[in-house]
Parts: structure tokens; C-alpha cells; sequence
């Protein structure tokens, strides 16, 4: 297997030409990368022409070529047509609802592509929206989506949530860097309790509270697929928010990691897992590394109330013997505070 990997260069006439050549002559390149490649408008017609033939490639990222939509356009006619596609990579290239809906369509028609990383555009809701139908469908390919980073808001979360009620395929799902907010948290709970597929969810700064986490607790205590959570930098999440959660390992046994990497904590929160991991020996990692910006009043008030105790969560102010117990128990437990 070959694959090729270029980044940063200005794809003229005559290396486009080349290019060309390669990728009909030779079926062994299997992983294609054009990371911040400069593709004028004859090179990517030469790119979708030659996708549309080729039989072999498995693999193809061309973050940051700026496709724009125009662009998106030739590969969607490209991808109808190719069968041996799965891996498409397409982070900053200034995609719009538009582009994205072309090629949503064209991977539905196809039922080739799996992994599709969209991160760094501009799709917003109405990209979600498209999104969101291609999973709701019988006969979607994808695995794993990424739509970090797209000024996504409340309306795209919930199309692409209430979607995954009735998928049965996707295993990764990302919307990291989007203004999603609470107001999507109810449809993702629900959706946790129906999906029996998704193992990694990511929704790292995006606007969350502890109100979600509460939202979540309910399914995490029945769901047994989900493997990852990550919540990171979401800095209203509070102690009381992963109390919340917390409560939920004691009887779940799928997950295996769940983080709260810079949110808004105090060292309350560590109190709050070691009190549920007595539970729970299945989990590997847990991360509630603080955020380098003060605590919430809220956040304050109750650290200090259980400081006048002497306690933090139910165990005492020096975790250490509490967490000698749960680490005999857990050997491969790894705890980030």
C-alpha cells in the first residue's frame, strides 16, 4: 500500500498533470493527503475527473485547500461515481449549508464513505439539518463525524441528536467548538437511551452547563455502548454538574473514559468521582483537570462550605487513602486532577 502525502504546495499545470498520471496509473496508492495544498480550478477538475475512475484510493484529506462550495460541487459528482472511497477529510475549506449539502447527497447515493471530518467550516444549521437526515436513513455508510468548529447553534445539535435515535451505524460523533447550548441536552439524552451504536461522543466548548449533565446522567446509567464522554472546556460545567454524572457510574459499566478537562471545577469535584468510582471498577480514565480561570461563585461557596467541614464529596480533605482503596480494585485506573 502507498500513500502519499504532500502539504503547502502550489499544484500548477504541470504538477497537476503528474498527479494525475499517478493516481491512474498506479493502484497501490491507497491514502492521498493534500494537507494546505494550493488547488487552482483546473487541478481540482483533474482531481474529481480522476476520482471518478479511480478503484483503489481508501483515503483522501485536503484540509485547507479552500474548495469553497464550487469546489465541493466536482466532488460530490466525483464521489457518486467512486466505489472504494471511506476516509474524506475536509477540514477549512470554507464550506457553507450549500457545499455540505451536495456532498451529504452525493455520500448517500454513494453508501461508500465512513469517516467524513468536516471541521472547520462554515455549514452551521443548516449543514446539521442535512447531516442529520443522511443518519436518520436506512442506509447510511458513516461511522464517525466531525462538525467541530461550523458556528453550529441549538437548532443543528437537535437535527443531528434526534437523529441518532434511529441510527444504527455511527460510532464517533463530534461537535466540539459550537455554540450548542443546553437546549439540544434533552434530545441527546433521549437519543442515548434508544442508540445502541455511538461509543465516543465529543462535545468539547460548546456552550455547556451543568443542567446537561443532569440531562445525561439518566441515560448513562442504562446505556452499555458509550465508551468515551468528553465535555472538556465547557466552563460552566460545575462540581454540581459532574456530582451528576458521577452518580451515574455506580452503575454503569460500558464507559471507559470521561472528562472534564478545564471546566469551571474545584478540587470538590475529584470528591464527587472517587465517592461513585467505590462502584465501579470498569472505568480507565477520568479527567477533571481544573480551568486555569477562577471558579464560579457557586462553585466557591460550596468548596467552602465543605472546607469548614473538613470533607470534600464524602471523603476526607486528603484523597489518598480513598483513592489507595478504589486503585487496588481499578489497577488501570487513571486519574487527571
Amino acid at each position: 500500500m502507498l500513500s502519499v502525502k504532500l502539504s503547502s504546495l502550489v499544484f500548477c499545470e504541470q504538477i497537476a498533470r503528474r498527479f494525475e498520471r499517478l493516481l491512474e496509473q498506479f493502484s497501490c496508492v491507497r491514502q492521498l493527503s493534500l494537507l494546505g495544498c494550493r488547488l487552482d480550478p483546473p487541478a481540482v477538475v483533474r482531481l474529481c475527473r480522476v476520482l471518478q475512475l479511480n478503484t483503489s484510493l481508501y483515503s483522501l484529506h485536503l484540509g485547507g485547500v479552500r474548495l469553497g462550495d464550487d469546489g465541493a460541487m466536482l466532488l460530490a459528482h466525483a464521489l457518486q461515481r467512486n466505489p472504494s472511497l471511506r476516509v474524506l477529510g475536509l477540514t477549512g475549506n470554507e464550506l457553507t449549508g450549500r457545499g455540505c449539502r451536495l456532498l451529504v447527497r452525493a455520500i448517500g447515493r454513494s453508501r461508500a464513505i465512513s469517516d467524513l471530518d468536516l471541521s472547520d467550516n462554515r455549514i452551521g444549521n443548516c449543514g446539521c439539518r442535512e447531516l442529520g437526515a443522511l443518519l436518520s436513513g436506512q442506509n447510511c455508510p458513516l461511522r464517525a463525524l466531525s462538525v467541530c468548529n461550523n458556528g453550529v447553534g441549538a437548532g443543528g445539535a437537535l437535527a443531528l441528536f434526534a437523529a441518532l435515535r434511529r441510527n444504527s451505524r455511527l460510532v464517533r460523533l463530534d461537535v466540539s467548538r459550537n455554540a450548542v447550548g443546553d437546549e439540544s441536552s434533552r434530545e441527546l439524552a433521549a437519543a442515548l437511551i434508544f442508540n445502541r451504536t455511538l461509543r465516543h461522543l465529543t462535545a468539547a466548548d460548546c456552550d455547556l452547563t451543568a443542567a446537561t449533565c443532569r440531562e445525561l446522567a439518566r441515560p448513562l446509567r442504562t446505556n452499555t455502548v458509550l465508551r468515551a464522554v468528553e465535555l472538556d472546556r465547557n466552563e460552566r460545567i460545575d462540581d454540581a454538574g459532574v456530582e451528576a454524572l458521577a452518580d451515574s457510574l455506580r452503575y454503569n459499566r460500558s464507559l471507559r473514559r470521561l472528562s472534564f478537562n478545564r471546566c469551571g471545577l474545584t478540587g470538590l469535584a475529584l470528591g464527587h468521582i472517587l465517592a461513585a468510582l467505590r462502584h465501579n471498577n470498569t472505568i480507565r480514565t477520568v479527567d477533571v483537570r481544573p480551568s486555569d480561570k477562577p471558579p464560579s461563585p457557586s462553585n466557591r461557596q460550596s468548596a467552602a462550605a465543605h472546607d469548614d467541614d473538613g470533607c470534600h464529596g464524602n471523603v476526607t480533605s486528603s484523597p489518598a487513602p480513598e483513592l489507595s482503596i478504589i486503585l487496588r480494585a481499578n489497577p488501570l485506573l487513571r486519574i487527571l486532577a
